[in-house]
């Protein structure tokens, strides 16, 4: 009979013991989810511009003075101006289910120039 009750006893621990870490995963994994909405989900928008200018005009450089008929064309400017965007997306908040702490973020860029 006391063995029976000593093995009761080491289950209603080990069950408590259960208990306690099934409420702490809980209340961890609700921890998380709180910062991931509260991120917004971690994609971002950004936008950018700006004014450029080269010492030297590139003048006479065959990549930018070609033409399609073969001849070149005057492109010898040395100011400049950009315009572009960024879209950086949240590809995996825990690295494809590896590891919770790290996310994965991919970045698409769109920029245009002029000289």
């Amino acid at each position: 009979m006391r063995a029976a009750l000593q093995i009761n006893r080491l289950q209603g621990h080990r069950l408590a013991d259960d208990m306690a870490e099934l409420k702490a995963r809980i209340a961890n994994l609700e921890k998380q989810e709180a910062e991931r909405e509260s991120m917004g989900g971690g994609n971002m928008v950004s936008f950018r511009g700006g004014y450029a200018r080269n010492n030297d005009p590139r003048f006479g450089n065959i990549l930018t003075d070609f033409d399609a008929n073969g001849g070149n064309s005057d492109n010898g400017k040395s100011d400049g101006w950009y315009v572009g965007a960024s879209l950086d997306l949240l590809l995996s908040d825990d690295l494809f289910g590896v590891e919770d702490s790290i996310e994965v973020l991919g970045e698409i860029m769109f920029e245009y120039k002029e000289f």
